[in-house]
């Protein structure tokens, strides 16, 4: 499945604006930001689809695009 750009910008939205509205303890601000990253990162991976080309003899990938 392709990345819907509008869609994963609202997750990430929506996600940096809970860590913004922490700003009571500072280290706790820090580790969520480090899980609002780690999530958008799973997302990326998750919902990416890569094409190209790989040889018969199991070469590299060439000509890849990620989408």
């Amino acid at each position: 499945m392709a990345i819907v750009e509008a869609q994963a910008k609202a997750v990430i939205k929506t996600k940096l604006q809970t860590v913004r509205n922490n700003t009571t303890d500072p280290d706790q601000a820090l580790d969520d930001l480090v899980d609002v990253i780690y999530e958008i990162i799973k997302i990326l991976l998750t919902n990416a689809t890569v094409t190209g080309v790989c040889p018969p003899n199991g070469g590299a990938l060439t000509l890849g695009k990620i989408t």
